[in-house]
């Protein structure tokens, strides 16, 4: 009931609805699986959805707003650097005008630097992507499992055979989806596979 009502207050996402989330729980819970195989496919659900909306989302806005703010810095300096000698003889209140411009497209400048040093660094759009590529992977065979649709045609029940071939392949996506995750800070974007739509993940 607790995994239940925590994918419930969740609610949508961009890959999984509100609506689709309730069937598979339907399905999970009129299945004939045991209570701890039913406990499994929720939590597996809900930690993916924990992944993808508290943890990938909030990547994809750090980056961009990383990207954002590094870009009018670099717009604001070569602005302000002109006027800085413009009225670097006139003063306000006994202050020079031009040493207080100069002082400002410093730090615009300092600010851009730590920004694009943070997101080259933290790389948060390849790893957003590679978080919201494996919620979708993991998403979908769920859906499939607990609809016996797909390569779960040809089984009549979610129990015996159908639950060790979705244990099978949720073990390999998982696992699949902390390595490509690793590999983020430790490869290239070309050997991770995280170019916007492309995807490495497979199931076997």
């Amino acid at each position: 009931d607790e995994v239940v009502t925590k994918l419930r207050k969740r609610g949508g996402s961009r890959t999984a609805s509100g609506e689709t989330v309730n069937r598979v729980i339907a399905h999970c819970i009129e299945s004939d699986l045991s209570l701890a195989q039913q406990l499994s496919v929720l939590e597996t659900l809900e930690f993916t959805k924990l992944c993808e909306i508290d943890i990938a989302l909030n990547e994809r806005h750090c980056g961009s707003s990383l990207l954002v703010i590094q870009a009018m810095m670099a717009a604001i300096v070569p602005i302000l650097i002109p006027f800085s000698e413009v009225y670097k003889s006139q003063k306000y209140n006994g202050v020079e005008v031009g040493t207080v411009i100069s002082i400002v497209a410093t730090c615009c400048s300092l600010l851009g630097s730590i920004c694009m040093a943070l997101e080259k660094a933290r790389k948060f759009q390849e790893s957003s992507f590679v978080g919201h590529d494996a919620a979708w992977a993991i998403y979908e065979e769920i859906f499939k499992f607990t609809s016996l649709t797909g390569d779960y045609k040809k089984f009549n029940t979610h129990s015996g055979e159908a639950w060790k071939v979705y244990a099978d392949k949720m073990a390999y996506l998982e696992r699949e989806r902390d390595s490509r995750k690793n590999n983020v800070y430790g490869s290239s974007q070309q050997q991770t596979g995280v170019e916007v739509g492309v995807s490495n993940t497979k199931t076997g």
